[in-house]
């Protein structure tokens, strides 16, 4: 399903992601072929599909799946 979202995008569009990605995996310590890192790649083509600001999508997907984290954290 990812990869026909990715077909809609062009090819900045598609490198934003790919930057997006790798820095909030970074960021947070996962792996890009994880669970926490394929919910991510959905979320980022979400907000760049839905034309979020290119300078706050990092934030706007940390945003997005805080609550995610924090309920793993817990359990």
């Amino acid at each position: 399903m990812m990869l026909q979202s990715l077909i809609y995008l062009s090819e900045d569009e598609i490198e934003l992601v790919t930057a997006t990605i790798n820095d909030w995996c970074r960021v947070n310590n996962c792996a890009i072929d994880s669970t926490e890192g394929r919910c991510a790649l959905t979320a980022a083509i979400d907000l760049v599909q839905n034309k979020h600001g290119e300078s706050r999508i990092l934030e706007e997907l940390t945003a997005r799946l805080a609550p995610q984290a924090d309920q793993g954290a817990q359990q």
